[in-house]
């Protein structure tokens, strides 16, 4: 059922509608009802209604205001306008408000029902779309394919995959069915040669497309030899080749050099194809990457138009790194957002490697600073003084050039776990800290009768929501009570200790409307400004109030 909520400043009109209508019968269920828009927003704060069915002319806050305070709180909410013959073009005015319907006053069950009706076929139109499998799983399969060729570009590039954190991105894989599950890898990248498109025989003219059909092209050729992925990555077609020892060592040459003599056959122009050497862990897929686009470099000594093999042209054992640009992105995230498996599980790796690369101790240290610093420039990002936080712990000096891995290792981890620790208490305290500033302000500025969540959140420069998450955890109120809480303190300390009238006392708390301030003072404290006043004087002294208190 659909939550709906009706408001109308007269009390017997709300009743018609709200008896006239059988709710669940239509589908409905009646949340609430309110007199005027300020008790309709309190409502809605509360029980978020699908359909809200409000009179345009209302004292404290019109249906308009209230449509756009709506639109601004709770834009999914359709909004059914009550109106008066002449209030009928003013309120065709608001269409941008999500006003779906309007009801001319004196309203019939019948006109009401028949609007209900349409309202419930119109949700249900929204509510199936989502619910339709068959589309959904249409979506869902396109929406996987640029997943997958996104994550694949990641695989070789030094963009992390965004949405994804660590752990996932290394399960991922499997999760989008992509065939890289042998025990042995090996990376092509097809490169054309630009110089020979004036010999093309296919119009060159629209590259994505051409680059489409060459994928397709390169894909057809590989899956007749071995497993793998082919995508395409900026100007170029890449191949992860992924099989068996034996697969790979038996057709991967053959395949490679089948796309060589395809392509200038098919399209008419010439390529130049970079190869990696074989590689048995999928994680060295970017180092991989590099290899066959530092292999394609080469065809300005050698030539265009060539296979070349970096094994062939370099010797093995060049400074290759294994802390990327991508790793430093991952670790920062890790440190700042992360737990602490994550941490250990990545440092672990990264460790691993190190100690299984063959370019000796330089390069270890190398690797290690660029850890370090990728460390230090998390911590700086949540606070100024690094040195009087962790200085005296880092040791950096004596741990690098003792060039022990197991105690530098416990070192590193260690580090990050302390910085881990001063990033969340960081955090904490900024939230309470900022919480606590909020409340100070209200209390400042209460007088102010434009000051909202939203004006405050401004001039904390932070999101209404963030700053309406973390106020409600830490003050214990939502912003909305807390502001009217101050203020009916306020008024009530000037109602019992000073002469001002009603309408003063008012718009010295933050209330241009005098008989909305009334209303909400009897709201909150079950008398009105006059009343409380009356019993204080009358207790305190006998005297009776001035006229018009």
């Amino acid at each position: 059922m659909y939550s709906i909520i009706v408001v109308d400043d007269e009390a017997d009109v709300r009743g018609a509608i709200i008896d006239i209508i059988e709710w669940d019968k239509l589908g409905f269920r009646l949340a609430g009802e309110a007199g005027n828009g300020q008790e309709a927003l309190e409502l809605i704060e509360d029980t978020s209604p699908d359909v809200i069915i409000t009179d345009i002319r209302m004292p404290f806050m019109d249906g308009i205001s209230l449509a756009q305070r709506i639109r601004e709180t709770n834009p999914v909410t359709k909004i059914v306008f009550l109106t008066g013959f002449n209030d009928f073009d003013y309120a065709v005015s608001a269409i941008k408000l999500n006003v779906i319907a309007y009801l001319v006053k004196p309203i019939s069950a019948k006109d009401l029902t028949e609007t209900l009706i349409s309202l419930k076929e119109k949700l249900d139109g929204e509510q199936q779309g989502i619910s339709d499998t068959e589309h959904l799983r249409e979506m869902y399969k396109r929406s996987m394919e640029m997943h997958k060729t996104s994550y694949l570009v990641s695989m070789v590039t030094e963009e992390a995959f965004v949405g994804i954190n660590y752990q996932a991105q290394r399960q991922s894989p499997d999760e989008y069915g992509l065939r890289l599950t042998g025990e042995r890898f090996l990376l092509f990248a097809v490169s054309p040669d630009i110089s020979s498109f004036p010999d093309a025989t296919v119009p060159t003219d629209n590259y994505e497309l051409l680059k489409f059909s060459v994928v397709k092209t390169v894909r057809g050729i590989a899956e007749k030899y071995v497993g793998g992925e082919i995508f395409a990555v900026g100007s170029n077609v890449v191949g992860i080749l992924s099989d068996s020892k034996e697969n790979i060592e038996a057709y991967a040459d053959i395949l490679i050099k089948e796309i060589h003599q395809s392509i200038p056959r098919f399209y008419g122009f010439c390529v130049t194809i970079g190869v990696s050497a074989p590689y048995d862990d999928i994680s060295h897929t970017k180092e991989a990457y590099r290899e066959a686009l530092s292999a394609i470099n080469y065809r300005v000594v050698l030539g265009n138009g060539k296979v070349i093999y970096l094994s062939d042209v370099e010797k093995e054992g060049a400074f290759v790194p294994v802390f990327s640009d991508a790793r430093d992105m991952q670790l920062c995230s890790i440190i700042k957002t992360g737990t602490k498996d994550e941490m250990l599980c990545f440092v672990g790796e990264i460790f691993s490697e190190l100690a299984s690369h063959k370019a000796g101790i330089e390069f270890y240290r190398i690797s290690v600073i660029e850890m370090y610093a990728a460390v230090l420039r998390s911590l700086k990002s949540v606070s100024n003084s690094i040195e009087a936080e962790i200085s005296g712990s880092l040791g950096l000096d004596e741990k690098l050039f003792s060039y022990d891995p197991v105690e530098l290792k416990k070192w590193f981890t260690g580090l990050c776990d302390r910085v881990m620790e001063n990033i969340s208490t960081q955090r904490k305290t900024t939230v309470s800290i900022l919480a606590g500033e909020g409340h100070e302000y209200i209390k400042n500025n209460y007088a102010d009768p434009e000051i909202s969540l939203k004006s405050v959140s401004r001039h904390f420069n932070i999101s209404a929501s963030y700053f309406s998450s973390l106020f409600r955890k830490e003050i214990g109120l939502p912003f909305k009570d807390a502001l009217i809480k101050v203020r009916m303190e306020a008024a009530k300390e000037l109602i019992l200790t000073t002469s001002l009238r009603v309408f003063e006392v008012a718009d010295q708390c933050g209330y241009s409307d005098q008989h909305y301030f009334s209303y909400c003072f009897k709201k909150y404290f079950g008398q009105s400004p006059g009343e409380m006043r009356a019993s204080h004087i009358s207790r305190t002294s006998g005297e009776t109030p001035a006229d018009g208190e």
